[in-house]
């Protein structure tokens, strides 16, 4: 998978997880997600949206 965004334009992979969900949080953070933004998702539900740079 490093490959793969090393040769192409993307600058940013996104996640999206339930504030609730502590885990799933803590995962994506460990491998290096930050909050980007909160939003209704999914018929309504509050999601947070996740975000990592690539660089």
């Amino acid at each position: 998978m490093k490959f793969q965004f090393e040769t192409s334009n993307i600058k940013y992979p996104y996640a999206t997880v339930h504030p609730d969900n502590l885990a799933s949080l803590k995962s994506l953070e460990n491998i290096g997600y930050k909050k980007y933004k909160e939003k209704l998702m999914y018929g309504g539900k509050i999601r947070y949206i996740m975000r990592k740079e690539l660089v």
